[in-house]
């Protein structure tokens, strides 16, 4: 089954838009879902199959814990990583511009951070470089919904120092041990 690209950008949001999130949420989410779909990347739409990626009920504000001028640590308080992690590009992009070298660091929050190609893109669109990075805990369960990726660690250093165009060399590998 084949459908348009334009189609498939509103099906994605209808289908974001039921687990619970506001509109600003939903195009967030969805961009990042898009940019890995339309990629061939297992970071895409397939995340909304199954139980997808609901909002947390216990879900709070995003929080700036700690901050520099060229740094912030950022508290996701159990919101979804993909916006948590937008926020701390909005931030470093800020960050970045002023100094010429910034770093964020995410914690706390809920799923995965989906195609992190799509930050560095985010970033390579400002000229700046970005350095990224998501891991978590080796106790992940996979039988925890809620908790899966629950403490993702995410860190971003740009540097406006090259002026070469970084967007056809910003990849986002294939994860070969996990394919949701």
């Amino acid at each position: 089954m084949e459908i348009s690209t334009k189609e498939l950008e509103e099906l994605t949001h209808k289908a974001v838009k039921k687990y619970g999130y506001n509109d600003k949420e939903v195009q967030v989410i969805a961009d990042v879902l898009l940019y890995a779909q339309l990629r061939d990347n297992n970071q895409g739409i397939v995340k909304l199959i199954d139980k997808g990626i609901p909002k947390d009920p216990n879900a709070g504000e995003i929080v700036i814990e700690k901050e520099t001028p060229i740094s912030a640590r950022i508290n996701g308080n159990k919101n979804h990583a993909m916006l948590v992690v937008v926020r701390a590009v909005e931030l470093v992009k800020e960050k970045a511009k002023k100094s010429g070298f910034a770093i964020a660091g995410t914690f706390n929050t809920n799923t995965s951070s989906g195609a992190i190609g799509y930050y560095a893109s985010c970033l390579a669109a400002e000229g700046l470089i970005g350095l990224l990075s998501a891991a978590h805990h080796r106790e992940l369960r996979f039988t925890d919904h809620m908790n899966l990726y629950s403490e993702p660690i995410l860190w971003l250093s740009p540097s406006p120092a090259s002026r070469t165009p970084l967007s056809s060399i910003c990849r986002q590998p294939r994860l070969p041990i996990l394919d949701w």
